[in-house]
Parts: structure tokens; sequence; C-alpha cells
């Protein structure tokens, strides 16, 4: 008879503690579950917010748009208006695009070869204090980086789509135009704030004055920028009006 009490009681004892070791299980399930939701909930808010944002953006852009049209169409009276601001936003358009002579603050930066002796110098060092058209390609690059809004090499206007080449002595074009040393690079821009950059540690200007190139980077108020002498046709880009 003891041996069925002692047995009835394991019985039970083990039916509790499965229900407890259950009901623990199934706490902590719920408990990741929530953490889970929780962090899904985070991201779906701050996702719905970024939308709003941007919502606000179009938004105000769209009503923007909207007044410029409608004065357009309700200025019957002073159609003088609308020719003079259509002209000027293609004027905008134009300096943007490299068409027009532009003019403003900025620097300039000279470029010549370092000095080296063709006879006793090695090949490697020769290369080394020569500007090359990759030199060129990179000053360009981090002209446009640093906050440039017009860059001419020489005469030679600076546009979205231009190439660079080494011709020999010369740095040569996508047209087929050339330039000659000495270098300079005209930039219009922020001119304490070119200045700085262009000669900040780590820059490309910093590599040539390293590489022993004779470099010259002066500030000026008013540097004027010519524009492009090419011709521009687009073959195969057009506008996609969807």
């Amino acid at each position: 008879m003891k041996n069925y009490k002692y047995k009835f009681f394991i019985f039970i004892a083990s039916l509790i503690i499965g229900f407890l070791a259950s009901n623990n299980f199934n706490i902590n399930s719920m408990s990741n579950l929530f953490k889970m939701n929780a962090q899904e909930y985070k991201n779906a808010s701050e996702e719905r917010n970024m939308l709003y944002e941007s919502i606000s953006d179009l938004k105000e852009e769209n009503y923007n748009l909207q007044e410029q049209y409608n004065s357009y169409i309700n200025d019957e009276t002073d159609s003088a208006n609308i020719v003079d601001n259509m002209s000027s936003q293609l004027n905008d358009y134009y300096a943007i695009g490299g068409f027009t002579e532009v003019e403003g603050p900025g620097i300039v930066v000279k470029i010549e070869d370092g000095d080296y002796d063709i006879n006793s110098d090695s090949q490697e060092e020769v290369n080394r204090r020569t500007l090359h058209d990759i030199d060129v390609a990179m000053i360009i690059n981090e002209l446009r980086y640093i906050g440039a809004e017009a860059i001419a090499l020489n005469s030679y206007r600076i546009l979205n789509n231009t190439g660079v080449t080494c011709n020999w002595a010369f740095i040569g074009f996508e047209d087929e135009s050339m330039e000659m040393a000495p270098f300079y690079f005209y930039a219009i821009g922020n001119p304490e704030q070119l200045e700085t950059a262009i000669k900040a540690e780590g820059s490309y200007i910093n590599e040539l004055i390293i590489r022993k190139l004779k470099v010259e980077v002066n500030v000026m108020e008013s540097i004027t920028v010519l524009p492009t002498k090419k011709s521009y046709d687009s073959l195969y880009m057009h506008r996609n009006d969807k």
C-alpha cells in the first residue's frame, strides 16, 4: 500500500513539474515574440516617418511648381515677366551646362612637371615627376568633389562628360582639342573652402607635391571661365517623359 502511495505522489509531482516547465517555456516564447514584434514595430515606425517626410517634401515641391504654373497661366497682362522668368531659368541651365561664360571667386591651381635630368634620372623617376592624364582626371574630380561650380583647364571648359588623355607634352580631350603646359586649373566656388580642401593632408595635390611636381595654389576674387567650344548632340540618350 505504501508503494502505491509513493508512486501516486511521484506521479502527481511529475505532473506539477511538467506543468510548470511547460508554462515557463510558453512565457519565454511569448516574451521573445513580444521583443521581436517590438523591434519590427520600431522599424515600421521609422520607415513610416521617413515616408511622411518624403511626402511632405513632394507636396511642397508640387505646390511650388503649381504656383509657378499658375503665374504663367494667370499673368495675361504681363507676359514680359513670364518671358524673363523662363529666360533666367534657361540661362541657369546654360551656365551649369557650360554653354555660357561664367564669373566668380575661386582658386587657380598651376601645375608643371618637376625638374629631372633625362640622361641621369631613371625612367621611373622621370614618370614620377611628370603630370599625366590620370593626374589631370584626378584633379578635376577632386575639384568637383570639394565644391567647384565651374572648372577650366587653361582655356578649355570642363563639362560633366569631359574625358582626358595623354598626348606627348599635351593633355588631349575627347573632341581632339589639346592644352599644353603650364597647366592652370581654374575653379569657381567658395575660395576658402576650395583652398583648404585642395591643400589638406591626403589630397591629390599633396600627392603631386610629394612627387616633386611644381604646384601653386592662388585664391582669386574673380575668375572668368569661357563657354565650351564643342557642340554636344546626344545620339543614344533621349528624354524619358513618362
